[in-house]
């Protein structure tokens, strides 16, 4: 029986190094958002929730062609 060197057959995905700038900006992004959050949670005195809708396997027939 043959082995198979699963490391060898497998890519691992490249990380991306980010600019320490941007960085920043995101997390001032994100520090916005969770104040909007918080403003809303005491309005409405509940956490806000999301719905998500998925179609399945169909979402990717097109791009097999």
């Amino acid at each position: 029986m043959e082995t198979i060197n699963i490391n060898k057959e497998v890519k691992k995905p490249r990380q991306k190094v980010l600019d320490p700038i941007k960085l920043e900006e995101q997390e001032v992004y994100m520090d916005k958002v969770r104040v909007l959050n918080e403003k809303w949670t005491k309005k409405k005195r509940r956490k806000p929730t999301v719905g998500l809708g998925t179609f399945g396997c169909q979402m990717n027939y097109l791009n097999t062609k």
